[in-house]
């Protein structure tokens, strides 16, 4: 096997720890440490990215095998990411301003 066939299997073990983490921070009400919180909003962001990341990587993973109607190209991996990391940094810093107002 190439390496490029054993990174695109591994994205499929990578995609499913994903999505489970992002599933476990939607299950789970409190985040951070002692007990610190984070918004509802927040929760929900991180752990719907996470499971929309983890569906993406599986998809991703295993296109040379399954086709599925629903997945983004893989050409396009730069723009998910990008805009995974715009949406959680964003959720998270109005956050912190709105902890900072009151």
């Amino acid at each position: 096997m190439t390496f490029a066939e054993v990174a695109t299997l591994a994205m499929v073990p990578l995609g499913a720890a994903v999505a489970l983490g992002g599933s476990w921070v939607l299950w789970k009400k409190r985040l951070g440490p002692r007990g610190a919180a984070c918004s509802e909003p927040t929760r929900l962001s991180l752990g719907v990215v996470g499971l929309l990341l983890g569906y993406q990587l599986v998809v991703w993973g295993l296109a040379p095998f399954v086709t599925t109607p629903v997945a983004i190209p893989v050409e396009y991996w730069g723009w998910v990411v990008g805009i995974a990391l715009v949406w959680v940094t964003g959720s998270l810093w109005l956050e912190a301003v709105d902890r900072r107002r009151g």
